[in-house]
Parts: structure tokens; C-alpha cells; sequence
């Protein structure tokens, strides 16, 4: 890239303005510029350019195109097309035939056998607390040893905090229940939304083993997220400080001083922590128990970029979780970037999911239930005789049945894109929403 014309494409502002600080003859170009720059940017565009999506529609010809962390959900258009970007990128690479590159820290399972570079990374170091044995909840005492020698260090910590709603915590006097069950995803790092949601679906999915419409006596509300953490603040004289998308604290006594940092995965667009010594995720299943079947990929790609939390040093990445063995947690133990991506792609394609076919997702939604329900079948009906054996799964309530008075119905289809086109064809798009390569099955699908 030292001459000539060369596109690079990231998925979020922060990351390009991180590159930015190595590439200093770069030009950026993203959603945060003018009208008047981006439009002077278009009329012009050459040299190294480093863009968002939209730079993917620059009309120039590059001598290279190179997608940065193409599994990043930040690709994914929110409305219009609803486009998933890397897979368009692949596309004008081929129609321009100049090569394309993927560059990640951690390869996404669709493009393992694609050309690729990953970011060489130091094995982790890192410690599994299984709370099928550890005592103590929301921390076991382990961890609160460590965390003890952060403030005696005088180091920095990191700890993930629940998502805002109520968490099913048990009740029960004896010991046998004394921990959240581990389907209850009490504590984990995600987006607000996101976390109320699964928690919502948590409580939600209890309820046929009681009385219907009674509250299981082994369980109580646990209260907001925050709440889980006053044990903390009693335990420890360091400084508590909140980072997430709806609370930012002012970080920057951090930068001298230490003290410990509650938040959300917004943590890693935040200020780099100097003296950062122990990253902590209080239940780390809970991404394991989202509503799709990329949730342990997320977690994966999750789990590698808190190592890199504190570029230069390795702070202790502990993970308080019920499933220790997973794969997920042994390719970190191992060191390996890839083994899990491997794993990942064997079980898809045992089961034909994508990377081997391509998935549309079809929405219908309803103020009332049994109209939306109804026309979720209309739909598979309209496929009856036409589609093939696997080819259509559902339909089913979404993860979050009712999103803004809206109950919603899913229908997934899988295939090749010829067999997707011809199953669409048969069906009236005005019927439902449509999402094409589907990354969230949690919310409505705006326009």
C-alpha cells in the first residue's frame, strides 16, 4: 500500500481512527464527515483511503480492497437493503479483479478458507472459575481475591455488569439453590437491550414448569443491573466507575489513578486503561444463550478482543462460567485464534447452516397475536410443494415475541441463492419483512 489506490473497509469509526494513528498518509472517509467533505471526498477519491461502508460505493478503482474484521455485526445494515457488507465487497473485488483481503484478529468462520491475514496475538492469560464449584455470587471468592490484589497493587480492573432490567435470582434457603440457574443470564457483557431482552426470554421460559401466570416460588427479582454490584463497592475502597451506552462515566482519573471499571462492551471503543491488570466477566454464558446460532461465535471474537483490552500487556482475563469445557474457552486456553472457528464451521455445515447455504429471515409482526401467527403459515403454506425438505424452518415466535405492542413471527429459509430467489418468487413481499444473511433475531426490522 506504499503507492497507488487502496481501499480498506472498517465497521465503526473508533477502529478507523485507531488505524489512522499507523497510517498518517491515509484519508478517512465515514458517516462523521460533512456533507460538504464527503461530497469533495466522492468527487475525488484516491491514495489510501480508509472508509466505513459507504466507502464500498466510492467510484474509483483500487489496486486492493481489504475488509477489516469482516465478522463484525457493525457491517450489517440496520434498514433499506439490510446488506450485509463483506460479501459485497467480495463482489466488486471480483467485478474490478483486484484482490481482496481479510484482516482480523479473529477470522470469521465464513472466510477460514478465503485469503486472510490475522493479527498475531500472545497467548492469553487467562482463568476459568466454574460456578458448578466456586462459592460466592455475583463474585466468587476467587475473584474477589483478585480483585483485592488490584486495589493493593494499586492496578485498574475491569468488570462487566449486567444488563439493565430484572435478573431471576434464587430464593431458596438451601444451598442446592443458592446460585442463578445457569440458564438465567443474570450477569453479562452485551448491549442494554440486548441483556433485557435474554432476561426477559429467561424468566419468560420458567413459567410452564409452575402455574401459569405465577411466579415461580424458587425465584425473586434481582433488581437493576447496577444492583448486583453493591457488594463490590462495600468490599473495596478503590474508586467504582460506570461505562456503558446509556451511563459514561468520566474515565480519565483512570489514566493516572487506580480503580475499578463496571460496564458494557462499550468498554472496548473506551479510553485505553494504563495500569490494567484484571479483566472480569461475572457470567460469561450468558452470551452462549442468545437467540442465534451465531451467539458462541460473538462470544469467541468477545473473548479475544478483552485480551487485547491493554495493548503491550496481558492483564488476566477471568471468566466466571458453568461451562468451562466449551470450545470457546479451551482456543483461548490453547492460544488459538482459529480452532474454535474451525469447530464452528464443522457443526454448521453437519446441520447445513451457514457458511455452506445462505439464510433469509422473513418477518411478520401484528398487534394481535393470533393475526401475526396467521400469517406466519400463510407464508409457509405459500411454500407448500415448492420448497424442498429443510428448506424452511418455522415458524416461530422470535426470541422477544412482542417488541413495541408487536407481536412477531419468524420463518427462516435456507439455500443456495438461486433456491432462495426461487422460493421467494412464490411468496407476496408485502406480506413481511425481509432480512437477507440474518445476524439478530432479537427486535423488529425497521424500514
Amino acid at each position: 500500500m506504499a503507492e497507488g489506490d487502496h481501499l480498506v473497509l472498517f465497521p465503526e469509526v473508533s477502529l478507523l481512527e485507531c488505524f489512522l494513528a499507523f497510517f498518517p498518509e491515509a484519508r478517512a472517509y465515514h458517516g462523521g464527515l460533512s456533507p460538504k467533505e464527503r461530497e469533495a471526498f466522492f468527487q475525488n477519491p484516491q491514495g489510501l483511503v480508509f472508509a466505513t461502508y459507504g466507502g464500498l460505493l466510492l467510484p474509483f478503482t483500487p489496486r486492493s480492497l481489504v475488509v477489516v474484521e469482516e465478522g463484525s455485526e457493525s457491517y450489517k445494515l440496520p434498514s433499506g437493503s439490510r446488506a450485509f457488507l463483506p460479501p459485497l465487497a467480495e463482489l466488486r473485488a471480483r467485478l474490478l479483479k483486484v484482490p481482496l483481503t481479510y484482516l482480523s484478529l479473529v477470522p470469521a468462520v465464513e472466510v477460514l478458507e478465503k485469503p486472510g491475514l490475522t493479527f498475531p496475538v500472545p497467548r492469553p492469560r487467562v482463568l476459568l472459575l466454574d460456578l458448578r464449584r466456586e462459592k460466592g455470587y455475583p463474585f466468587a471468592g476467587k475473584a474477589l481475591a483478585l480483585l483485592k490484589q488490584v486495589e493493593e497493587r494499586g492496578r485498574q480492573a475491569v468488570s462487566w455488569r449486567p444488563g439493565r432490567g430484572t435478573a431471576p435470582s434464587s430464593s431458596a434457603p438451601t444451598a442446592a439453590t443458592s446460585l442463578p440457574a445457569p440458564t438465567a443470564p443474570c450477569l453479562c457483557v452485551t448491549t442494554a437491550q440486548a441483556a433485557s431482552s435474554a432476561t426477559s426470554a429467561a424468566t419468560r421460559s420458567l413459567r410452564p414448569l409452575f402455574a401459569p401466570g405465577a411466579t415461580p416460588p424458587f425465584w425473586s427479582p434481582r433488581g437493576p443491573g447496577w444492583s448486583g454490584f453493591e457488594e463490590l463497592k462495600a468490599r473495596l475502597s478503590l474508586p467504582l466507575f460506570r461505562y456503558a451506552k446509556e451511563a459514561k462515566d468520566d474515565l480519565s482519573p483512570l489514566l493516572q489513578e487506580p480503580g475499578v471499571v463496571v460496564g458494557t462492551t462499550a468498554l472496548l471503543r473506551g479510553p485505553t486503561l494504563p495500569e490494567l491488570a484484571l479483566v472480569l466477566l461475572p457470567y460469561a454464558d450468558g452470551f452462549l444463550y442468545e437467540s442465534d446460532f451465531r451467539a458462541a461465535e460473538r462470544y469467541h471474537r468477545l473473548l479475544w478482543a478483552l485480551t487485547e483490552l491493554r495493548p503491550g500487556r496481558r492483564p488476566l482475563l477471568v471468566l466466571q462460567t458453568y461451562t468451562p469445557d466449551h470450545p470457546a474457552h479451551q482456543g483461548l486456553l490453547e492460544g488459538s485464534v482459529e480452532a474454535f472457528p474451525w469447530a464452528e464451521k464443522a457443526l454448521r455445515e453437519a446441520l447445513d447452516y451457514p457458511p455452506k447455504v445462505r439464510m433469509v429471515k422473513l418477518e411478520v409482526r401484528h398487534r394481535r397475536e393470533e393475526r401475526a401467527l396467521e400469517a406466519a403459515f400463510a407464508l409457509k403454506a405459500a411454500l407448500e410443494g415448492v420448497a424442498e425438505e429443510g428448506e424452511v424452518l418455522g415458524p416461530a415466535p422470535a426470541p422477544v415475541s412482542r417488541v413495541k405492542g408487536f407481536y412477531l413471527y419468524h420463518l427462516l429459509l435456507k439455500g443456495t441463492t438461486q433456491r432462495l430467489e426461487a422460493l421467494l418468487s412464490h411468496l407476496d413481499r408485502r406480506k413481511f419483512r425481509l432480512d437477507p444473511d440474518p445476524h439478530r433475531f432479537v427486535g423488529l426490522l425497521e424500514d
